[in-house]
């Protein structure tokens, strides 16, 4: 079954279930509830998104070796526990921008969509992270 199928099917019964119990007497005020109900009110249209693909930026551990992060970040953000030598974590570009002005010690803000990798650099700087002189943020 097709996913817009299905999803007219769950629409379908549910506006059955709701049919039988909804009973508004007033006339103007049933008018006014059907009308919401048939524009969508209990129900909107799928929501379709293109997933971006963001810039792609460094890799951690091309930012340890610039001495920008802590060498502990490899051990941190790796692809998994196995890997020992570093971290080929890769970094979008707005991610590597957000970093190198923490740890410049300059405010930011970073606005991205939703799943781009906002939290890695957010929480940098609370880790302190940068290159062992201390905090990013004071």
């Amino acid at each position: 079954m097709q996913i817009f199928e299905f999803r007219n099917e769950v629409v379908a019964d549910y506006k059955e279930y709701r049919e039988s119990f909804i009973s508004v007497a007033d006339p103007p005020i049933r008018q006014a509830v059907d009308q919401a109900l048939r524009d969508g009110l209990l129900w909107r249209d799928p929501l379709i998104q293109i997933n971006p693909n963001f810039a792609p930026g460094k890799k951690i551990d091309d930012l340890i070796a610039e001495q920008l992060l802590h060498p502990e970040f490899g051990l941190i953000f790796r692809r998994s526990k196995k890997e020992t030598n570093g971290s080929g974590w890769p970094l979008n570009l707005h991610q590597e921008a957000a970093i190198r002005l923490a740890c410049a010690k300059k405010n930011y803000i970073l606005c991205t969509g939703t799943r781009s990798g906002k939290s890695p650099p957010i929480s940098f700087p609370l880790l302190t992270m940068c290159s062992g002189l201390g905090p990013a943020v004071e």
